[in-house]
């Protein structure tokens, strides 16, 4: 019973993953941030998420140009904690980052923050966005992935029911889930 728990818990975990995948690659050149506080990694200082995954444990090229007019390249973390004031301007050791709510994000590299059209904190790909001339991000862009990831959440919520009254390890079909997943996107709840 318990390696048949284990498999469920993995295909459900799978797939979740997958709805979160759909959700981080609609639109490349930007990552929506996290409203929920985490840890970073490294330093375990709660910040809003706006990095791509892994950016924090990778090093990145730059260029720059010195005082003298040269122009060099150096090695630079991937991932940055950037603090945003209460004016709105965000820096990272001096360096300007875009501009975003009071409080401390994680931003990849080569990426700054900026709003959407709705006035969520988003980050943008530099060379992309309203820093660059172009378009404030939609969210409305994204809402097939959010709709699939409320109906995993919405099956998720059918299992937990089921396994209630049936038992913690009692077996989901996939008939049965296809089942669900009908009636979470005709808005039917346990």
């Amino acid at each position: 019973m318990k390696l048949k728990t284990l498999l469920i818990n993995t295909a459900l975990f799978v797939s979740s993953q997958a709805g979160i995948a759909l959700v981080a690659v609609a639109d490349p050149n930007v990552r929506v941030c996290d409203t929920t506080p985490t840890p970073a990694p490294i330093l375990s200082i709660n910040h809003f998420d706006c990095s791509l995954p892994n950016s924090v444990y990778q090093s990145v090229n730059r260029t720059y140009v010195d005082q003298h007019g040269n122009r060099l390249m150096k090695t630079v973390p991937g991932f940055r904690l950037t603090n945003c004031d209460n004016s709105g301007a965000c820096v990272h050791k001096g360096e300007f980052m875009g501009n975003a709510p009071a409080g401390l994000y994680g931003v990849t590299t080569g990426w700054y923050l900026d709003t959407d059209k709705s006035g969520g904190v988003v980050a943008y790909k530099e060379g992309t966005g309203p820093g660059y001339g172009g378009e404030y991000y939609s969210p409305q862009a994204q809402s097939s992935a959010v709709r699939q990831s409320d109906t995993e959440q919405c099956q998720n919520d059918w299992i937990k029911a089921y396994r209630e009254e049936a038992g913690a390890d009692a077996m989901v079909g996939s008939a049965q889930l296809s089942e669900w997943e009908a009636w979470c996107i005709k808005g039917k709840r346990p």
